[in-house]
């Protein structure tokens, strides 16, 4: 008994001294997500799933219509709504240059969500996200896709609102040229430095090719948000607006 009760004290004096019960923190329980199984599984021997599929494919990949299209899926749960999402994502992959798919959830958290999305297409632009705020991982997100064909899916939102918070930061890209911007490609950098004498000579011109007092070079973003105001005003109120309204004088004034 002497010989075991020294054991013991010496047991207890090392684990004392190598701290081993701290070693290993005790952890809580770990949530895991209920809809990552649809979210990664591919849907195999499904019946009923081909025919939506190709309709929404159909749909999605048609290259005549450059306006954004929002899809809702909407249906009671467990019905295969995410199945059906994540299907026309992989069928439809070879047709757009940027594609990523997020899940939300019942209480969005729009920092993670937008984060997801941005690691997906700019990984370069992910790593240095961490502390950015929301306006700013939007205004990257519409920078990155500006001027593309993407196609996003975002899973399992709730809300209606929620839908709009996420809708933000994707551009349409149906005025996205000139609001968001385009890529500034090196024949238009040479094209613009055997003109720059008139671009320094038109305030126009030099407002958009000039933004930083020096002539755009390639690689940067060519922005003309006034020709997409005076875009927007056109379709929200006609052709009256450039002939006869605000557009119109401000074109008389200029010449």
């Amino acid at each position: 008994m002497k010989h075991l009760k020294a054991r013991i004290l010496e047991e207890n004096e090392r684990r004392e001294r190598y701290h081993i019960d701290r070693s290993v923190e005790p952890k809580g329980p770990v949530e895991i997500d209920q809809w990552l199984p649809a979210f990664m599984a591919e849907a195999k021997d499904l019946m009923a799933i081909d025919g939506p599929r190709d309709r929404d494919v159909s749909w999605l990949g048609a290259e005549q219509d450059a306006q954004l299209k929002v899809v809702a899926m909407v249906a009671g749960w467990g019905l295969g709504k995410t199945i059906l999402a994540m299907e026309v994502y992989r069928k439809i992959e070879g047709d757009f240059q940027v594609r990523a798919c997020a899940a939300g959830s019942r209480t969005l958290d729009l920092d993670m969500l937008l984060k997801d999305v941005l690691s997906q297409i700019d990984q370069a632009a992910s790593s240095k996200c961490e502390r950015w705020e929301q306006n700013h991982l939007i205004r990257e997100i519409r920078r990155i896709l500006a001027g593309k064909r993407y196609f996003i899916v975002i899973d399992d939102v709730w809300k209606e609102e929620h839908g709009e918070y996420v809708k933000a930061a994707f551009p349409d890209n149906h005025n996205a040229l000139t609001r968001d911007g385009y890529t500034v490609e090196p024949y238009v950098s040479r094209a613009l430095m055997d003109t720059v004498a008139n671009m320094l000579a038109d305030p126009c011109l030099r407002a958009v090719f000039e933004p930083h007092g020096r002539l755009l070079a390639a690689g940067e973003l060519c922005c003309n948000p006034a020709v997409a105001d005076a875009l927007e005003a056109m379709a929200e109120e006609g052709v009256a607006v450039f002939y006869g309204g605000a557009i119109g004088e401000r074109l008389v004034e200029d010449v």
